[in-house]
């Protein structure tokens, strides 16, 4: 009765579900289904459900969470004897008409997880993510899908059958409102326009707002020149500029200091810095071309520990993510250009047929390294990546998910978890390895392959049965 004035019809239902001929029942908490007629008299069709919903209203929405461990669906299958195989797995694929949205919490024919808390992994996530405001309901049930998939490790997919017509959107965002120096200034007005545009406006903000190079914000500039967030985002190519500015003042100081020390201290004249270009049988004189140490005054010193308190490390930190994938040991990746930093790249440099020879910037040395596809520096690899690791799939291609983590170990250069994880690294660090999982009631595989270090590793990865593919993490557990 209800549902007479209502725009939109929901049911939910979470418990024992069983299908039997093809049709789906709903089982209350007292039935015991003992024999094939108390069916009829203790379970509820659901299609008696959908047919009250569709009379009355234009939009129904339905979710069904049927668990995994049904007695019911059993007793019915032993009393039906012969006629067992009619009791499906699950509950079957369920037709409806326009405007409804019919939600498994896993793929049909399949069964659902109960999961260790108080809900199931699929009802935790629709709690987490249904009336988000101003969120279609599709999109919602992706997000979904997603959180039972990551936490399933794949083993449950949930599922749906749509045939609604447009957006559904159960809690409305917030309307905007506009402040009075906005509505008085004829530039604030191409900022805003309405709430549509505004909305727009801040989604592509949200997108960039921790970006981490200037490019980003000077693109936001150019499309909302009078944005809502145009002060902030000047202030943000401001701070850019000058922490490269004090970033580069004193890198060269750094520089020159390293390069003193280690001709002084070096019979072939190698450097510790900056640029790599191939080796030759250039005679040492350009060693002496290297421009001398400028020792910098104490003011100097504190300025520059102060601008490099402020400037963005995340081109050092690359380079010693690429030496350390190289196997060339930079040491912990803080950003920080060290002596360890300096004994990966010297060693990287000598097992890569490279000499150190200028002071150009160290962009030029991360294009190098990125450049380079397998373990550069051969040391005893294998034993330093004993232990637990964290592999995480990112899909590129149709896999129906988004992100998979997973924990496996690695021990003397074996790789598993026991059951759903094989493989092998080699002392260069190249890993190949397979992955099984069943899918659909048949068993299937993803194939990864990649490089790795003491640190982390990467890769790419295939469906061996699909077209699902994409990229691949590994870090330490």
């Amino acid at each position: 009765n209800a549902l007479s004035d209502a725009e939109i019809g929901l049911f939910y239902y979470a418990g024992h579900g069983l299908q039997v001929n093809g049709r789906n029942y709903l089982a209350p908490v007292d039935a015991r289904l003992e024999t094939y007629d108390d069916l009829d008299f203790e379970a509820f069709p659901i299609d008696l459900v959908m047919s009250a919903m569709e009379r009355k209203t234009k939009t129904n929405l339905v979710f069904l969470d049927a668990c995994r461990n049904n007695p019911l669906a059993r007793n019915l299958a032993r009393s039906m004897g012969t006629r067992s195989t009619d009791v499906g797995r699950g509950l079957a694929r369920i037709s409806s008409g326009v405007g409804t949205l019919i939600s498994f919490s896993t793929q049909p024919g399949n069964v659902a997880l109960d999961g260790t808390g108080r809900n199931s992994p699929f009802t935790t996530a629709l709690v987490k993510h249904i009336g988000t405001p101003g969120e279609d309901i599709s999109r919602s049930m992706r997000k979904v899908r997603n959180d039972v998939l990551n936490v399933t490790a794949g083993k449950q997919v949930p599922w749906e059958n749509s045939s609604l017509t447009g957006d559904v959107i159960l809690v409305a965002k917030p309307a905007m409102v506009q402040s009075p120096d906005q509505a008085d200034n004829p530039a604030g007005q191409s900022a805003l326009g309405d709430n549509a545009s505004a909305e727009v406006e801040i989604a592509y903000w949200n997108s960039i707002k921790d970006a981490e190079r200037k490019a980003f914000f000077q693109s936001y500039l150019v499309r909302y020149p009078a944005g809502l967030f145009a002060d902030i985002a000047k202030l943000k190519i401001a701070d850019f500029e000058q922490v490269q500015t004090a970033a580069a003042a004193e890198e060269q100081t750094t520089l020159q200091g390293a390069l003193a020390t280690d001709a002084a201290d070096s019979a072939d004249g190698e450097t510790k810095v900056a640029a790599l270009t191939p080796a030759t049988d250039q005679p040492a004189k350009d060693a002496a071309a290297v421009p001398a140490a400028v020792e910098p005054t104490t003011d100097t010193r504190k300025d520059e520990q102060q601008a490099g308190s402020q400037k963005d490390q995340v081109l050092v930190r690359s380079i010693q993510n690429e030496l350390n994938r190289l196997g060339c040991s930079a040491g912990s990746a803080d950003g920080v250009w060290g002596s360890n930093t300096e004994r990966g790249l010297r060693n990287y440099a000598r097992n890569a047929g490279q000499r150190i020879t200028s002071l150009d910037p160290p962009v030029e040395i991360l294009e190098k390294l990125k450049g380079s596809s397998e373990i550069t520096c051969p040391t005893s690899l294998l034993a330093n990546l004993n232990g637990r690791w964290v592999v995480e799939r990112i899909a590129t291609g149709p896999c129906g998910w988004k992100r998979l983590k997973t924990n496996l170990r690695i021990r003397d250069g074996a790789i598993g978890d026991g059951r759903n994880w094989k493989g092998s690294v080699d002392e260069r660090g190249r890993i190949k390895m397979k992955t099984y999982f069943v899918h659909e009631g048949r068993e299937q595989s993803n194939s990864l392959s990649g490089t790795m270090n003491e640190e982390s590793g990467r890769g790419t990865f295939q469906h061996d049965q699909g077209r699902c593919r994409g990229r691949f993490t590994l870090t330490r557990s």
